[in-house]
């Protein structure tokens, strides 16, 4: 059995501790992000790029001093957690994904396909990708209130254009 149930509830978990930390920062809520954002990187490495969408969030919505606060304990935790893996990722050679393709354009347009599960729906999600982006570019009021719309859309584009960006370098 793969770990990608596993991935996504810890995931999840971790986006929801998350939120909670940035309403409340106290010491159960930011030590249980830390905790399991950490083992949603052990169940898959990919987790890790949830991370950088927190983060990404976090400077679109300019948060306060006390939010980076609780988020910096939080990543000290989460980076002592992390070290065994660290370790094992400096460790592992190149080979170990040398059977990964490198990246095409086709490839891309091959993901989107498989995502939405036909080459007649692509186009429509593609459509509304775009209609909700420009939705969040475009809402009204402070950066503050429109923080939630980043939160998502946060979730939705940065792991996907980080994976992108690294696959140029070393296909994953």
């Amino acid at each position: 059995a793969r770990s990608y149930s596993l991935a996504v509830l810890l995931v999840s978990l971790s986006s929801l501790l998350f939120l909670r930390t940035r309403q409340n920062s106290s010491l159960l809520n930011w030590s249980g992000y830390a905790i399991i954002t950490a083992l949603a990187v052990y169940a898959h490495f990919f987790a890790a790029l949830v991370i950088l969408a927190q983060v990404f969030s976090l400077l679109i919505a300019k948060a306060d001093r006390s939010t980076w606060n609780a988020f910096v304990k939080a990543a000290l935790l989460m980076s002592a957690l992390l070290v065994p893996i660290a370790v094992f990722l400096l460790r592992l050679p190149r080979i170990e994904v040398a059977w990964v393709p490198g990246l095409h354009p086709q490839q891309v347009v091959g993901v989107l396909y498989f995502l939405t599960l036909s080459k007649i729906r692509c186009p429509t999600y593609v459509l509304l990708w775009t209609a909700a982006i420009s939705g969040v570019l475009t809402q009204p009021g402070t950066r503050a209130s429109r923080w939630p719309y980043w939160f998502v859309l946060s979730w939705l584009i940065v792991p996907v254009a980080v994976t992108v960006a690294m696959s140029v370098a070393r296909p994953l």
